[in-house]
Parts: C-alpha cells; sequence; structure tokens
C-alpha cells in the first residue's frame, strides 16, 4: 500500500469512527448530538461512558481491533471532555 492509500484509508476510517452514516439517519442530526440535548448531563456522560465500555468489552469479535479502540477512544474522549466542562465551570465559580 503506497503512502496515498495509506492516507485515504486512515481518512476513510476516521469517518467511520467519528461520523457513520447510519446514526444521522439521513439528516444532519448525529445520535450523540440529540443524545446529548435529551439527556442530563449525569445520563449523557453514562451513555458516553457505557458505549466507551462496549467498544472495549468486545474488542476482538466484531470490527479489527484498531478500529474497535478507536471507536472506544472517541467516546471516552468526549466523557473527557464533558468531564472537562464541570471541572472548569466548577473552578471558574471560585
Amino acid at each position: 500500500m503506497n503512502r496515498n492509500n495509506s492516507y485515504l484509508k486512515i481518512e476513510e476510517d476516521k469517518k467511520v469512527i467519528d461520523h457513520p452514516a447510519r446514526y444521522n439517519g439521513g439528516s444532519e442530526y448525529e445520535c450523540y448530538k440529540v443524545l446529548q440535548n435529551w439527556l442530563t448531563e449525569e445520563q449523557y456522560k453514562g451513555f458516553l461512558l457505557g458505549n466507551t465500555l462496549k467498544y472495549l468489552c468486545r474488542l476482538g469479535k466484531k470490527d479489527n481491533n484498531v478500529q474497535e479502540l478507536n471507536k472506544a477512544r472517541w467516546y471516552l474522549d468526549k466523557l473527557i471532555e464533558e468531564e472537562s466542562k464541570i471541572k472548569v465551570t466548577f473552578e471558574e465559580k471560585k
């Protein structure tokens, strides 16, 4: 595989992980964004943690391992962002 093909494969994998087409049902809204607005903060963080654990628990049983780990990391990164927002907000109130 040459360098250009490798880059295209990485970009294709990134789209599958970051914004899978099947999760927006043909609309501009992605499932995680809708849930972020519908759920309480605690519920949304639970959703992110649950999906992180789901991808780690099924590692090696469905997609390739690197893709599964990247999916888990995507949800974990979102959870870290949520936790960081709360910490910044708390520190600003002091």
